[in-house]
């Protein structure tokens, strides 16, 4: 992805909203051991690691640009596995989530926001609960928004010439399943206890505009990766007009969708 922390950063109340519910469906312990998939700058792991008093959390992100916020200075984080020193038993690495391999289990597997980027749902969360102990928790945010105009926009915006003859075709399509699927699926994965709830977060805009400036910190970086700086800019103006068009040049209450799972094994 070409991920930009500044342009991500402009929402960063509202996109840790979810996180802290997140959070909160966690149960307690002691000693925990954590894993935060797609863990971005790495602020939240390092509130949930003193949150839940872990005796270590590893953050995991495949985004240098992402995890250069948790490096000390002077630290080159494409080529270092950057750590917080100052904070004992919270460390940070460079890593794909598709491809983690643990080796050691985990009390805790957490993902807030980054799931949805990999397909196959249910073997996905099948190797996840495979990295948990017994008694161990899952705890995953999911954006539910693909039906949303912004989404859709930006996908008809990307179909047409001349984007699509430079996207070669390529359309960003998030994962996501019914919340009842989810349900079934935890409880197939032997979690003895489990939760899943749609939550919509209501983000007060000031234009229909701010949801082309919300989404340029996720939705757009597949295609702001894929096409010239120079009409990567021109889609975007274009998609932005189109989202004013729709959503209007006043006030917009932007009704942000997510799924937040939760499950305990035995």
């Amino acid at each position: 992805m070409t991920w930009e922390p500044a342009i991500y950063d402009k929402f960063r109340a509202e996109r840790a909203r979810p996180f802290h519910d997140l959070l909160a469906l966690v149960e307690p312990g002691s000693d925990l051991d954590l894993v935060d998939l797609g863990c971005g700058t790495g602020e939240l792991t390092e509130h949930m690691h003193a949150h839940l008093r872990a005796r270590s959390t590893l953050g995991l992100d495949s985004s240098p640009v992402m995890l250069a916020r948790t490096c000390p200075p002077g630290q080159d984080p494409p080529a270092l596995t950057p750590e917080r020193l100052a904070t004992p038993g919270l460390r940070f690495a460079l890593q794909n989530i598709a491809s983690f391999d643990p080796g050691p289990r985990f009390d805790l597997v957490l993902s807030n926001a980054a799931l949805h980027w990999l397909p196959d749902h249910p073997a996905l969360l099948g190797r996840l609960a495979t990295m948990l102990r017994p008694g161990g928790q899952l705890a995953v945010q999911i954006p539910f928004n693909e039906h949303h105009p912004g989404h859709v926009l930006a996908a008809q915006l990307a179909s047409e010439p001349p984007y699509s003859d430079e996207l070669e075709g390529f359309i960003q399509r998030f994962t996501a399943l019914p919340p009842a699927e989810y349900a079934v699926l935890l409880d197939r994965l032997g979690f003895e206890r489990s939760l899943v709830r749609l939550q919509v977060y209501p983000h007060r805009m000031g234009e229909g505009a701010g949801v082309a400036d919300f989404l340029q910190g996720s939705l757009l970086t597949g295609y702001k990766r894929l096409l010239s700086p120079a009409r990567y800019r021109e889609f975007f103006a274009e998609y932005r007009r189109r989202v004013v068009e729709a959503l209007g040049a006043g006030p917009y209450l932007y009704a942000f969708e997510r799924l937040l799972l939760w499950g305990r094994l035995p």
